[in-house]
């Protein structure tokens, strides 16, 4: 019998977790720059503290999809 599992985002993880259970939001990439990616973009503007829009993207954006969002970087 194989285990069920549930997927939750890292968003929700976000959302969920005390800040001091999860990753430091001004920690960077490993590499300056990062590497080119292209793609359509598939914008969003999120209001401060609010990301729901940013969770529906991500169910909504096609394979392919660039997310490109606004907003508040003191969350996930």
């Amino acid at each position: 019998m194989t285990p069920d599992y549930t997927c939750v985002s890292t968003c929700e993880y976000a959302d969920a977790l005390p800040r001091e259970q999860f990753m430091d939001y001004a920690i960077h990439a490993l590499w300056q720059p990062a590497p080119a990616i292209a793609g359509p973009a598939f914008t969003v503007r999120c209001e401060p503290g609010d990301h729901l829009m940013l969770h529906a993207a991500i169910y909504r954006a096609s394979p392919g999809d660039i997310i490109v969002v606004q907003a508040d970087d003191q969350y996930a």
